[in-house]
C-alpha cells in the first residue's frame, strides 16, 4: 500500500488505521474482490519530520518512508517497484489552495501532472486494477458567483457541475476527471473523496486558505499571534455537525469497499460524512459555535 503525502497529518492517521486493520479490499488476479493482508505501507512525501506522529509507524517493519516528488514520473513508477500481488494507493500529496494561488506552475506540476504520473504508474505496475483513493476537495465546486451551478442552498452530489474559483480547485476537478476515465477503462478502481477542512489541525500551519479556521484557535493557545483572512462581512462561522477532531480520516480505508457507481461516471465520489464516523463526543459540536468571528 502506498500513501502520498504519507508523512503529513492525514497520511499518518490513515497509515496507522490501516496497519491496525491489517487488510484491505482489493482486486485479486482472478478478478474477484477480496480482503488481502497489508504486507507493506510506503509513506511517500517530499519531506520527513524528525519524528512521526505515532510510535506504531516508527517501529513497524512494514512501514517505510520514501522521499521524492510526484511530479517526477520516475519517482512515481519507483513506488510500485517490487510490489507483489494487489496494490492500493491513497493519494493525499498536493499543493494546497493558498500556495497554489501564489505559484501556478507548482500547483499544475504537482496536483495535475503529479496525479497523472501516479495514475500512469498504477496502470503500468502489473497489478489487477489497483485501488486508487484520491483526496479531492469542495474547492472543485465553487459557490457565490452568479455563474456557479451551486449555491449554499443546494444539495451537492456526483451530478454537481464543477466551477472552481481557484487553481487548486481547478486541478482537483481535472484530477477527478482523470481518475474517472482511468476507472471507466478499467486501468484502476478509483474513489475520489472530497474531504472537509480539519479543525483544529495539529502541527504547523499548512498553505491551505482554510487553515485560518485552525490558526485562529491553535496559535493563540500556543501564545502566538495570528492573522485571519476572513472578511468582516462574513456573518457566521463555518458549521459542521458532530465532527470529532480525530475521526475524519478514519473512514478513508472504508472508501476502498464502496460499490461502483450505478452509472458509467466512475469513480464514486465518497463523502466522509458524519454518519460514517460513528459517535462523536457531545462536547465537540461545531454547530454550537454560532457567534460571529472576532479579530485575534
Amino acid at each position: 500500500m502506498i500513501i502520498t503525502g504519507g508523512t503529513g497529518f492525514i497520511g499518518q492517521l490513515v497509515a496507522r488505521a490501516i496497519l491496525r486493520r491489517g487488510s484491505l479490499l482489493v482486486h485479486q488476479p482472478s478478478g474477484i474482490e477480496a480482503e488481502a493482508e497489508v504486507s507493506e505501507v510506503v509513506l511517500a512525501d517530499v519531506g520527513r519530520p524528525p519524528q512521526l506522529m505515532f510510535a506504531e509507524l516508527e517501529d513497524s517493519s512494514a512501514c517505510t518512508v520514501r522521499l521524492g516528488d510526484i511530479s517526477d514520473p520516475l519517482f512515481c513508477r519507483s513506488l510500485f517497484e517490487g510490489a507483489k500481488g494487489p496494490v492500493s494507493l491513497f493519494h493525499f500529496g498536493a499543493v494546497m489552495s493558498g500556495q497554489g494561488e501564489d505559484d501556478f506552475d507548482l500547483v499544475m506540476r504537482v496536483n495535475l501532472h503529479g496525479t497523472l504520473n501516479l495514475l500512469e504508474a498504477a496502470r503500468q505496475c502489473g497489478a489487477t486494477r489497483p485501488r486508487f483513493i484520491m483526496a479531492s476537495a469542495g474547492a472543485t465546486l465553487g459557490s457565490g458567483a452568479p455563474t456557479d451551478y451551486v449555491d449554499k442552498n443546494d444539495t451537492v452530489g456526483d451530478w454537481t457541475r464543477a466551477t472552481p474559483h481557484t487553481s487548486y480547485g481547478m486541478t482537483k476537478a481535472c484530477a477527478e476527471l482523470l481518475l474517472s476515465d482511468f476507472s471507466r477503462r478499467g486501468f484502476v478502481d478509483g474513489r475520489a473523496c472530497r474531504l472537509p477542512s480539519v479543525v483544529v489541525r495539529a502541527g504547523a500551519p499548512n498553505a491551505a486558505t482554510t487553515g485560518a479556521f485552525s490558526s485562529v484557535v491553535r496559535e493563540p493557545l500556543a501564545g502566538l499571534d495570528t492573522t485571519s483572512n476572513i472578511g468582516p462581512d462574513v456573518g457566521a462561522t463555518p458549521r459542521a455537525r458532530g465532527c470529532h477532531p480525530m475521526s475524519m480520516p478514519m473512514p478513508m480505508p472504508m472508501c476502498q469497499g464502496l460499490p461502483p457507481p450505478t452509472c458509467s461516471r466512475a469513480p464514486r465520489l465518497a463523502r466522509c460524512a458524519t454518519p460514517s464516523l460513528g459517535t462523536a463526543p457531545p462536547w465537540h459540536r461545531c454547530s454550537d459555535c454560532t457567534s460571529s468571528p472576532r479579530r485575534v
